[in-house]
């Protein structure tokens, strides 16, 4: 069955898809973020980071159980699975971290960066409606973007982007024809 979706590419269709208003266009045009977009960044990288954070603390309870098991008995077969497992919770401490830190100072200093140019989208997964959706522009990679973001877009149409310039999130969108 195929997914229902836009078919009608507008800056309306960008602007519900990727929640921002006319406003917050205005103020990425000139170079930096609004309040009301900084309230639905923090809450969206605060989901992705309790994500990472549950992901972390499942790896650090699973690396316990594993060694606690495998030492006594000096399973080898144990210890190196533990071993990857410990490395993976400490990978994904570590990231969980930056990102937490990433997203106050983008927060305070409040700027944009852009990017424009054919976009080129992607879907990873058997589902149209499930998996994980990417866009590339102009070498930029955004990830992770929700289904009504990327029916809002037109694979191989030239877009306009305002994004955060370390955490890549994207805060609003245009066509080329409407710059």
């Amino acid at each position: 069955m195929k997914a229902k979706h836009q078919t009608t590419y507008s800056l309306e269709t960008l602007k519900k898809g990727f929640e921002f208003t006319d406003d917050d266009l205005a103020a990425n045009r000139n170079g930096y973020m609004t309040d009301a977009q900084k309230v639905r960044l923090k809450s969206r990288a605060k989901g992705d980071n309790l994500f990472l954070w549950f992901a972390t603390a499942v790896l650090a309870y699973g690396t316990v159980a594993v060694f606690s098991e495998a030492i006594p008995e000096s399973d080898i077969f144990r210890i190196i699975i533990a071993t990857v497992m410990a490395l993976l919770t400490l990978w994904c401490t570590k990231l969980a971290y930056q990102r937490g830190n990433r997203i106050p100072k983008e927060l305070q200093d409040g700027t944009v960066a852009h990017v424009k140019g054919e976009i080129n989208l992607r879907h990873m997964g058997q589902q149209p409606d499930s998996g994980s959706r990417f866009v590339i522009v102009g070498g930029v990679r955004f990830n992770d973007l929700r289904k009504e973001e990327y029916y809002a877009l037109q694979n191989g149409k030239p877009y306009g982007f305002y994004y955060t310039p370390k955490t890549n999130y994207i805060v609003s969108v245009y066509t080329i024809d409407a710059d």
